[in-house]
């Protein structure tokens, strides 16, 4: 199960119905800057999500995050961090009770896609 998870191209996040970590990927880890150590089993979604974006999620993007993982329901929101990259989160509720989360760095289209919008809208 854990080799599976550390192959993804998504980072994965399992929470327990008391918003307590269950799994975290290496993936996850690596968007986060962060050794996969550092995370431990039962930490808080809170703790993680600190622990995790520490120098580049404001604090208010962090209580968004755990509004939606208390709300339980599927949902999906974008997240800016440091050195301007974007990450979309999304939300799905576990058959447990809980909630897995999926992180994806979509920079790179994010910014491919602005581009092509400012192409555009002006004429060579």
């Amino acid at each position: 199960f854990q080799a599976a998870l550390d192959n993804m191209t998504h980072g994965i996040c399992m929470f327990d119905d008391l918003q307590r970590l269950e799994v975290a990927n290496e993936r996850f880890a690596e968007l986060a800057g962060l050794p996969i150590e550092r995370l431990q089993d039962k930490m808080s979604a809170r703790s993680v999500l600190e622990l995790a974006f520490s120098d580049g999620i404001h604090p208010s993007v962090i209580d968004a995050i755990l509004e939606r993982l208390a709300n339980g329901a599927p949902s999906e929101t974008t997240m800016p961090i440091s050195g301007g990259r974007i990450i979309d989160v999304s939300f799905r509720p576990a058959a447990s009770g809980g909630t897995v989360v999926t992180f994806e760095d979509n920079t790179e289209q994010r910014q491919a896609e602005a581009k092509v919008a400012h192409m555009a809208s002006f004429d060579m």
